[in-house]
């Protein structure tokens, strides 16, 4: 095989990969190259995911519960438990 074959993997031990993609060579020796894939969700402060998933849900147009909305939420909550 002349050309450069290009797929990402999963280790499962240290010695042990499985390819996301069947690798387009017969049976045989071939070289291995291993580079981590970058984490898609670098770690972030709880702020900086507070304000990213706000704009996300913003975005797909969801409107929080106001503070009287919950209120009333709870009380109903509460309300439905009785006297215990």
């Amino acid at each position: 095989m002349s050309a450069i074959f290009t797929t990402t993997a999963t280790t499962t031990d240290g010695r042990t990969l499985t390819l996301d993609t069947p690798a387009p060579v017969g049976t045989g020796r071939v070289f291995v190259t291993v580079q981590p894939v970058p984490s898609e969700n670098p770690r972030r402060s709880l702020d900086e995911f507070l304000t990213a998933l706000r704009v996300r849900q913003g975005a797909e147009g969801h409107v929080p519960m106001s503070r009287d909305e919950i209120d009333r939420q709870v009380d109903q909550e509460r309300e439905s438990w009785g006297d215990r």
